[in-house]
């Protein structure tokens, strides 16, 4: 399936998705170097303003080295939303967190590429 919507890479339909249903709170599961989050946050700030934009996203951020993390960080703070980075395995760090995390309009789950972590997560 091709996307007619330019700028958001090949992760396009997600983000059509995310325009389209006009969403404001976002959670990804596998977050990786946060360019899929940027671009996921851009959707949505076509029908909301930014600051009202919630992202919420769950990885590993390889291991003891806080530097993927920190540079995440640093993609989502130039956007000017809201979010929260979870670290470590979302199998261990998801159950705890979502009971104080607000109901999601968009759940990207991207993260173990395996059927039991999927399914997990």
């Amino acid at each position: 399936m091709k996307s007619s919507r330019k700028g958001y890479g090949s992760h396009s339909f997600l983000n059509e998705y995310i325009v389209r249903n006009s969403c404001k709170k976002i959670m990804e599961i596998g977050v990786a170097g946060g360019e899929n989050a940027k671009t996921m946050v851009k959707a949505a700030s076509q029908n909301s303003p930014v600051d009202k934009i919630e992202y919420y996203g769950f990885d590993t951020f390889g291991g003891k080295d806080n530097s993927r993390m920190k540079n995440v960080s640093r993609k989502l703070e130039s956007t000017g939303c809201k979010f929260r980075l979870f670290k470590g395995n979302s199998i261990e760090t998801l159950p705890e967190a979502v009971k104080s995390l607000p109901l999601m309009d968009f759940i990207f789950i991207d993260g173990g590429h395996s059927y039991q972590a999927v399914k997990s997560d």
